[in-house]
């Protein structure tokens, strides 16, 4: 994941990609690509409606039979970028379709005075005689 195409403002990775089919107007099946990327660093300037395009290497594609534009057929991924306003994509409908940040795992360490803390933040007490258990 890159900054306008630019391979040397590296932000995040690319987790997951696919791809969800919609019927256009009744008539055409489009095909919409998705990426689940993990941003290292978030551009204060990223949110939902923002501008994405991806980079890849043409493998192979065909011109229909009635003529008009090619249809690309196959090709690799080779980065995907999140584009600065200002930046138009090639693709006019090509957005960032949410963001949202990552929850972080909280860990608890048992206390050695007796406090047992389990993942879901619950304190368990544990009653030894003469220990000095510490409520914070």
């Amino acid at each position: 994941m890159v900054i306008d195409h630019d391979e040397g403002r590296v932000i995040g990775r690319v987790e997951n990609t696919w791809v969800a089919k919609d019927v256009d107007f009744g008539t055409r099946i489009r095909r919409w690509w998705f990426a689940a990327c993990e941003l290292d660093e978030c551009p204060d300037w990223l949110k939902r409606g923002g501008g994405v395009s991806w980079g890849y290497h043409h493998l192979s594609s065909y011109t229909p039979w009635g003529g008009g534009p090619d249809v690309m057929t196959s090709a690799l991924i080779r980065e995907i970028s999140v584009l600065s306003p200002g930046v138009n994509p090639a693709v006019k409908l090509a957005r960032v379709a949410y963001v949202k940040e990552k929850p972080v795992a909280v860990r608890h360490h048992a206390e050695p005075e007796g406090e047992v803390i389990y993942g879901n933040g619950q304190l368990i007490r544990r009653y030894y005689d003469n220990v000095k258990i510490t409520i914070r």
